[in-house]
């Protein structure tokens, strides 16, 4: 959307704390666009009583991968310069505690690996 039609009355942000950038950081937000954008766009709905009026929107933003990852990475980065997970993210996972730093080679053939085991299993 463009600029001209985002005019929010209310916003609702999720920050998370960026070390290395020393700040918070948007994660996620949502916005209450009242009739703003449905105004412009001619969006309507006809109420029980009768009378039609401009809906109200929302915006929002689910989550903001590469912040929410820069978070992730910085905050839980050990000196080793292993990646510590989270208790809360280790049962998605697979139990993993911490995330080494692999070589892209490495990386390719896991990949390679993981869609051979996903190819076995459909046919």
């Amino acid at each position: 959307m463009t600029q001209e039609t985002q005019k929010e009355k209310r916003k609702c942000d999720m920050e998370g704390w960026m070390p290395g950038r020393k700040l918070y950081g948007e994660l996620s937000s949502c916005s209450n666009c009242t009739d703003y954008q449905s105004r412009r766009l001619n969006i309507k709905y006809r109420m029980k009583n009768g009378n039609v009026t401009h809906v109200h929107t929302l915006n929002g933003t689910a989550c903001a991968i590469p912040r929410m990852l820069i978070a992730l990475c910085e905050t839980y980065q050990t000196k080793h310069h292993r990646i510590a997970v989270p208790i809360e993210l280790m049962s998605l996972m697979k139990g993993k505690t911490l995330i080494k730093k692999q070589p892209v080679a490495d990386m390719r053939i896991y990949k390679y690996k993981q869609r051979l085991s996903i190819k076995q299993k459909t046919e």
